[in-house]
Parts: structure tokens; C-alpha cells; sequence
């Protein structure tokens, strides 16, 4: 296998802006037992040498041809199941964290053994989605959710987002972010609102992702509305699998699939996100700066893609 050569089994990436699904979408697709879940190695916060050695030092790492090779053997071997047992073993403080350093190697052995398809959650890698799907041959899925949830989100979680770590990327500037450049600087230099920084970080992120949908109509864009709304037939629509299908329908009926084997992952009433939305676009758009009028109209039913993921490898 070469340098350039994609994994045996084509990679999933799941992405989109943080606060939109993806977790949840990851583990339901992830039930199929031919596919294993990697969860964010574009986290910063979330740095696992053994796991992916390759550090992103920044929120929302931009990753291009231009600076590949600071990261791309190690990601190749995470999504190869390679588990990097020395590194891993250097960050054993504890015996949770010698308890988790086996548990991983164990996980990605298995994995490698089964010849499993890798499936990356990752929103940190948003704006690097086109560079992973060329350079590894990654299936893509963008989540997409509405504006006044998210910064809702947003909102509640207290999150808020230091917006020099873009301009500390002058490629992610140059090819992406140049037509925002005036808003990111002048939130770079001063300690905005909470809902402000989500208006202008919501458009940031979908600003690029509706560049994606125009370039790549073989990718998947799902709204977290829609899942929420149906989410057993979007679950089987989107080749995420029986076993998908039952985890979800277990937690919503007693007299469905085994729950005790569903992963822990927090599904949304159907209902949810349209009373959220509701809610959220009376209480945190109504700001001076009319910011979220862009966002709102990006939000629209043409997102929405219906392509099929297979979860077994080509």
C-alpha cells in the first residue's frame, strides 16, 4: 500500500458545526457491526496519542494538500486500526488510564481483525472534509442544523469559541474564510456575546458547507430536523442498518429490540427539535445585528440529500 493509497474499507466521516447531531448520527450508523466509530481525532481537547498521534493544536484544524504531511501518516494509521501502543502507553497516569489504553488497543485490534469499516465523528474536521475524502476516499456526512438551535445550543452549553484560531490559519483564510475575515478579526479582538459569537460561528461553518454541497452532490446532507422528526426510516434510508433501526426503536418502545444493548447515546423526540427551534428563534435572534438572516435562508428543504451510505466495505 502506498502513501497514497485509501484504507481497504472506505472510510465515513461524519461532520458538520459541533452542537448539530453528529454524535448521535456516528453511534446509530456505528451499530452495524461492520463499521467501528473513532470519535474526534481533530480534537484538541480530545488528544489520544495512541489512538491518532497527529496533534491539531486549534478548533477547527484546516487541513489541505499545502500541510498534509504534518498529519496524514497518522491518520492513515488511525483509520487502518494501527493502535500506537508506545504513545499510548506514555500518557498511563492512572489505572483508569491504563484501563482505557487496554480497552483501545483491544477495540482497534478487534477492529483490524474484522477488516471494519472506520467511521469518524469529527465537527472539528469540517473545514479538512474535503482533503480527508480525497486523500483516504471517505464517504461524507454533513450535518446540518437550524440556526436558532444551534445557537441555542450554544447558548446553554456556554461554549464559547476563541475566533483567533482562524486567523492563526492563513490557509484556512485564503481558500475559505476570506469573505468573513472583517467579523472573525473584530471577534478575534474583543469578548463578544455568547449569541453573537454562534450567529457569526453558525455562518462560518454553513457558509463553507454550502460550497461543499455545490462541489460534491455525491455527499450526504442531512438536517437534524428531519432526523428527529423520522428518524427510523432516515436511519434506513441512509444504509445506517437494522441494528440502527432497532437501537433507536428500543429506546422508544419496550417492545422493540434489546435496549441494554444500545449504546448510550441521548436521542431527540421527534417533536424536539421543531419546539426548540421555535422557542430559540423568539429568544436568541432577536439581536440588533440581524446577523442570523443569511443563516436563516441557508436552512432550507434543498439541503436535504437522500443518498445511501453502505455500511459494508465496497
Amino acid at each position: 500500500m502506498t502513501d497514497t493509497d485509501p484504507p481497504p474499507s472506505r472510510p465515513i466521516l461524519v461532520t458538520g458545526a459541533h452542537r448539530s447531531g453528529s454524535t448521535w448520527v456516528g453511534r446509530m450508523i456505528a451499530r452495524s457491526p461492520a463499521v467501528r466509530y473513532v470519535h474526534e481525532p481533530f480534537n484538541p481537547d480530545a488528544f489520544r496519542p495512541g489512538i491518532c498521534a497527529a496533534r491539531f493544536e486549534r478548533e477547527f484544524t484546516y487541513v489541505c494538500a499545502e500541510n498534509a504531511a504534518s498529519y496524514q501518516d497518522d491518520l492513515r494509521r488511525c483509520l487502518e486500526f494501527r493502535y500506537r501502543f508506545a504513545e499510548g502507553l506514555r500518557t498511563v497516569r492512572t489505572a483508569a488510564d491504563a484501563v482505557r489504553t487496554a480497552r483501545d488497543l483491544g477495540r482497534f485490534a478487534f477492529s483490524r481483525w474484522r477488516k471494519a469499516r472506520p467511521l469518524v465523528k469529527d465537527p472539528h474536521a469540517v473545514f479538512s472534509a474535503e482533503w480527508l475524502a480525497r486523500t483516504f476516499g471517505m464517504d461524507v456526512v454533513v450535518m446540518i442544523r437550524h440556526p436558532a438551535a444551534f445557537v441555542g445550543s450554544v447558548k446553554k452549553a456556554r461554549w464559547a469559541f476563541r475566533f483567533g484560531q482562524f486567523l492563526e490559519q492563513p490557509l484556512l483564510m485564503q481558500h475559505h474564510l476570506r469573505r468573513f475575515q472583517t467579523e472573525i478579526e473584530a471577534f478575534a479582538t474583543k469578548t463578544a456575546d455568547i449569541v453573537d459569537q454562534g450567529i457569526l460561528l453558525w455562518n462560518v461553518i454553513y457558509d463553507v458547507i454550502l460550497q461543499y454541497r455545490n462541489r460534491h452532490p455525491d455527499w450526504i446532507f442531512v438536517r437534524h430536523e428531519d432526523l428527529s422528526r423520522d428518524p427510523v426510516s432516515r436511519f434506513s434510508g441512509a444504509g445506517a442498518g437494522s441494528r440502527s433501526r432497532d437501537a433507536y426503536s428500543g429506546r422508544c418502545s419496550s417492545a422493540t429490540a434489546t435496549p441494554r444493548r444500545a449504546p448510550p447515546v441521548r436521542v431527540p423526540s421527534p417533536s424536539t427539535s421543531d419546539r426548540r427551534a421555535r422557542r430559540r428563534s423568539s429568544r436568541c435572534l432577536r439581536t440588533p445585528t440581524g446577523r442570523c438572516a443569511r443563516a436563516r435562508c441557508a436552512h432550507s428543504a434543498s439541503w436535504a440529500t437522500r443518498r445511501r451510505v453502505r455500511t459494508a466495505p465496497p
